[in-house]
């Protein structure tokens, strides 16, 4: 698949995102052949309330363990969602294998959600025996997170 046909596809699943229901989920993951990339939303008050940020810290890890996804988009508004974000990303980083590559911090013009925040998470292991030492390093850290998924 060609970079015009991955971004078009990409586009297409954002705006899917974009125009959903409210408490409505809508896989945007791309895999392709030279895109493995996912928008975590982070920001249901069921979960993050009660959960905190463990089932966002599971979801990046199964996500890359079972599609091979590397790219993570973490998307969140309002401070308790922020502050969540923070801790997903602080726990990620936590094991070398993730790296923050991007982050972005504004004002939402939504009145609502006040403080929005965008941050770029990507996994390294390119080659076939990193990525299995990545895989076992990201096994462990889903071990110590209880077992809620989103």
């Amino acid at each position: 698949m060609s970079s015009d046909k991955e971004f078009a596809l990409f586009l297409r699943k954002f705006k899917q995102l974009l125009f959903r229901k409210s408490g409505r989920n809508v896989d945007i993951s791309v895999i392709t052949e030279n895109l493995k990339m996912t928008v975590v939303l982070i920001g249901r008050p069921e979960i993050v309330r009660k959960y905190g940020y463990t089932p966002y810290v599971r979801y990046i890890c199964k996500a890359f363990q079972k599609e091979n996804i590397n790219t993570f988009y973490l998307l969140a508004g309002g401070d308790l969602n922020i502050a969540v974000t923070n801790q997903v990303v602080q726990r990620l980083t936590e094991t070398e294998v993730v790296k923050e590559t991007n982050r972005y911090e504004g004002e939402s013009h939504h009145s609502k959600i006040g403080r929005c925040i965008l941050i770029r998470l990507e996994i390294s292991g390119d080659h076939n025996d990193e990525r299995a030492q990545v895989k076992r390093i990201l096994s462990k850290v889903m071990e110590e997170c209880p077992q809620k998924e989103i």
